[in-house]
């Protein structure tokens, strides 16, 4: 007599079939082929700061830095002034990425997002960084910087706000904004 599997085991095995398999064996090859095909080649920038994508996120920074090994770099004074010392609290973090070469040209933390963090990215985006470099010993200089010819952001308050666009407008930088609620049409 053969041994029936368990309910529980046919679905784990089945839900280890993959989307374009399981497409491939109910309709054909083709229409899977047709189906996932991809809707593009993806953005294509041919010089750095053609294209530069920021966006802001909120991190766990205390996670960051405990996995880091950074945590016994500070003193139990120095993480409380982070607001670090109880471990529950939020940093976010604005960055700015250049897409044709994927440098990190801006980055902010700040416990509070507002404006100025955005516009403190920018800031950074258009400035020298070879001091931030210097300060920390890199072996390489952390040189691109400049006007980008394309600034993509969301529609985040950060990027909405008056003081982030008219910068941007007095450094002659246009801004894209992606359509709200579809992350699929930012690019990288």
């Amino acid at each position: 007599p053969m041994r029936v599997p368990a309910r529980k085991a046919v679905r784990a095995r089945i839900a280890l079939i993959g989307a374009f398999e399981s497409e491939v064996a109910r309709k054909g090859l083709e229409v899977a082929k047709r189906r996932f095909r991809p809707d593009g080649r993806g953005i294509e920038v041919s010089r750095p700061l053609e294209r530069v994508e920021i966006d802001e996120n909120t991190i766990d920074l205390m996670t960051v830095m405990t996995k880091a090994g950074m945590e016994p770099l500070f003193s139990e004074e120095e993480l409380a002034e982070l607001g670090l010392d109880d471990g529950v609290r939020r940093w976010s973090m604005t960055l700015a990425i250049d897409c044709r070469n994927r440098m990190i040209l801006g980055m902010t933390l700040t416990k509070d997002p507002r404006m100025s963090s955005a516009t403190s990215c920018l800031r950074m985006i258009v400035s020298d960084k070879g001091e931030i470099s210097d300060g920390v010993g890199a072996a390489m200089p952390w040189s691109q910087y400049g006007a980008p010819e394309l600034l993509v952001a969301d529609n985040g308050p950060a990027f909405m706000s008056i003081g982030f666009t008219d910068a941007c407008n007095d450094l002659g930088i246009p801004v894209e904004r992606t359509k709200a609620g579809a992350p699929s049409m930012r690019a990288s």
